[in-house]
């Protein structure tokens, strides 16, 4: 979120014993701050952060969203349509703690921001929590504000674009610092909205996407071959896929200008409509391509047929030159007993033809 303007913003006290809602001044410069440092934080370096998508098409939240967009220099518009989010967010907490005596207290900030790529619009619900003030040393009530770690309890973030003249959304981004596995009445019953892709098409849409970028941009044949396996283990091995682990595993093997143009492209597929999460369970029914078994005759006489299946470990497995004789020798390590036992000892024909003084012992 690089070159941003905050537009318009409000904030609103959630009063969880009286169960309503007070608007409250948000023209302060620690509050601008806190919106912009907390949706940068989400976007760039949560781990938690994942991709929604509306429901239905009448999404009532969005339809609001369009009214504040439709001057963004109105204040007082913005404030009489995100009083309306707000409201809409107290009836759902309401509803979520089914007859409780009171609700948890908190804050709803809203704001409408804009940069070069389109709009977004950013919904953050803190809790408070009780402190002491360390200069007064009265007794406050208070949201965090963790300049390391800057996401709020709750977040969305409406990520929209202006096409032809009609607002649409293009991304919906949800972060829950507080559960790993966001509130459903959070995003369920109060934003109307549905996880982007199950685990299955996830995964099916990273393999298909990472290898065929792969496949385009790595023009040395057999080290995308050692990387598309080494993408399908790392599918078939691991229970969740993280975008950014899944380079660190891939930069082992190759790090180069090639595989950097790769990861920049996939970070472009995963951020698309069509793309996938990046990060999600791994199903294993959504991995349908398999490991490239090559096979090679390292003699000429072909006596000799090397499968390989699966990435190749250089460290055991490679070729030697010798200079002085101008042959190559294929080195493989081994720990198979049937292998040592086979190929360590040389057939009776070999030893009397290597050593002919032999013949009449071995006879």
């Amino acid at each position: 979120m690089d070159n941003t303007d905050i537009l318009l913003k409000s904030y609103y006290d959630i009063d969880g014993q009286s169960k309503i809602i007070i608007f409250k001044d948000s023209e302060h410069e620690t509050l601008t701050n806190y919106i912009t440092e907390t949706a940068s934080y989400v976007l760039n370096d949560s781990t938690n952060c994942q991709r929604y998508k509306l429901k239905r098409d009448t999404n009532e939240v969005f339809a609001i969203i369009k009214k504040c967009l439709q001057d963004e220099t109105d204040q007082a518009n913005f404030d009489e349509n995100s009083e309306l989010i707000a409201q809409k967010l107290l009836e759902s907490e309401i509803r979520f703690s089914r007859g409780a005596a009171q609700i948890s207290s908190g804050g709803l900030i809203q704001s409408l921001i804009k940069n070069e790529e389109g709009y977004y619009y950013i919904l953050m619900k803190n809790e408070f929590f009780t402190g002491v003030n360390r200069n007064s040393m009265e007794i406050i009530e208070a949201f965090l504000y963790d300049k390391k770690k800057k996401t709020p309890l709750r977040i969305c973030i409406f990520e929209i674009k202006n096409i032809d003249g009609e607002f649409e959304v293009y991304n919906i981004y949800i972060d829950d610092s507080i559960q790993k596995s966001h509130a459903v009445h959070w995003y369920d019953d109060f934003l109307d909205l549905d996880k982007c892709n199950n685990d299955e098409v996830n995964t099916d849409n990273a393999v298909d996407n990472i290898i065929n970028v792969m496949d385009k941009k790595i023009s040395d044949r057999a080290i995308f071959t050692d990387l598309r396996n080494e993408t399908i283990s790392y599918f078939r091995t691991n229970e969740n896929f993280d975008l950014e682990e899944f380079k660190e595993t891939i930069k082992k093997i190759c790090d180069s200008e090639e595989i950097d143009k790769v990861f920049d492209k996939i970070d472009k597929i995963a951020d698309s409509k069509k793309g996938f999460d990046k990060r999600f369970s791994i199903d294993p029914k959504g991995i349908k391509k398999r490991l490239v078994t090559r096979k090679f005759h390292p003699l000429k006489s072909k006596t000799i047929l090397l499968s390989i299946e699966g990435k190749i470990n250089r460290n055991e497995i490679y070729v030697v030159h010798e200079k002085e004789k101008e042959e190559y020798f294929l080195k493989i390590r081994t720990d198979d007993e049937n292998t040592i036992k086979e190929l360590l000892t040389p057939p009776v024909e070999q030893l009397i033809e290597n050593n002919p003084e032999l013949q009449d012992e071995i006879s």
